[in-house]
């Protein structure tokens, strides 16, 4: 199909980077199936490409990496992050010393975003610095799966401003290589982080693809930019369709936040009821359920600076990370104690960490 075409062209430097190592070739040709698949909202074919691999390792040592590699993928696109993190980890054990360093580099950003998006805030930065030291010129290609793990990992510290900078980083380096399905996925990560302006290439996006799950993606941005929490929940219906469960408890779990916001109580809960379901089945823990989990009357700079309290950052320490001034800090800080009604920073703590984080 079409889509399946211009997602595996995305795909193709995976194994072209690596066409001179023998071994590797064949399932460096596999591990493209399953990303340009996973690409395409096609799990099952994906899974189907991973098992016919699985059985194929005894031909060279090593292999086991990429079929661990494969599993990964498709568990990340199907929202079971908890899977997915343990098979990028049994990727990453197989591969013996002097095993190519790309492959290193690409498996751990592919690890840190799965980490990141189930909340582990050091699996996730220790799987960040792998990649980092494994990145070369030689496979500057990958460039954008690198930036979408370090939103990730920006994202599992509550971080959501520099998350959507770095999101949006990997989706224009993904555009200047033509490598559309990549941006496209790129630009609706920075959708989960609640960035509202995504909506006209993503549309865009969505025409060229055509895919239902390119549809859905469009859809959810543009029920984010819009505020209406029926067009989000669709986008999450389509999501769940489709199989991918992490996408559709993010979106479940924002439209959720606007029917709160025009106390629609009934459909909030049913929607919160939905992200939370899905979350806990997945182990996923993004900002946008984080958020849905422990609902506050700020907004999302004060909910960003609320997080980086309760871990611990001082004013300067905050100001430093975002950017901004100490007394611009401060006056967030004010006004986040002033419309919860409290004193100290150690009662910040309790009302921004889920009850599912302090078990």
């Amino acid at each position: 199909t079409e889509i399946y075409t211009l997602s595996l062209h995305d795909a193709l430097p995976i194994s072209a980077v690596f066409f001179d190592q023998s071994g590797p070739c064949r399932f460096a040709m596999g591990l493209a199936e399953v990303v340009a698949l996973t690409a395409a909202g096609d799990n099952q074919a994906a899974e189907r490409v991973w098992e016919r691999y699985a059985s194929m390792t005894r031909s060279w040592p090593a292999a086991g990496a990429f079929p661990h590699a494969m599993l990964g993928l498709v568990h990340l696109a199907g929202g079971a992050l908890t899977s997915a993190c343990s098979a990028f980890q049994d990727s990453l054990s197989a591969m013996s010393p002097g095993f190519p360093p790309g492959w290193v580099m690409l498996v751990s950003a592919w690890s840190a975003q799965a980490e990141g998006a189930r909340g582990d805030r050091a699996a996730a930065a220790a799987a960040l610095r792998r990649s980092e030291d494994a990145y070369g010129p030689q496979v500057a290609v990958f460039l954008p799966e690198l930036e979408l793990a370090r939103a990730w990992e920006r994202a599992s510290v509550g971080q959501t401003t520099a998350a959507q900078t770095h999101a949006v980083r990997a989706a224009q380096i993904a555009r200047q290589a033509g490598m559309y399905a990549v941006e496209m996925r790129a630009l609706h990560t920075a959708v989960r982080f609640d960035d509202c302006s995504q909506i006209e290439r993503l549309a865009e996006l969505a025409k060229t693809l055509n895919t239902p799950l390119a549809e859905a993606i469009a859809e959810h941005a543009h029920g984010l930019a819009d505020h209406d929490g029926d067009l989000l929940d669709a986008a999450a219906d389509r999501f769940a369709d489709i199989g991918t469960m992490a996408l559709a408890a993010d979106a479940a779990a924002q439209a959720a936040r606007e029917h709160a916001r025009t106390c629609r109580r009934r459909n909030e809960m049913k929607s919160s009821t939905r992200a939370h379901g899905l979350a806990k089945q997945g182990g996923i823990r993004t900002p946008t359920i984080d958020a849905a989990a422990s609902p506050l009357p700020i907004t999302v700079r004060e909910r960003e600076i609320a997080n980086l309290v309760a871990a611990g950052l001082s004013n300067r320490q905050i100001a430093e990370r975002l950017s901004v001034s100490v007394r611009t800090v401060e006056g967030h800080i004010y006004r986040i104690f002033a419309k919860l009604d409290i004193d100290h920073r150690e009662q910040l703590v309790h009302f921004v960490r889920p009850a599912w984080q302090e078990t």
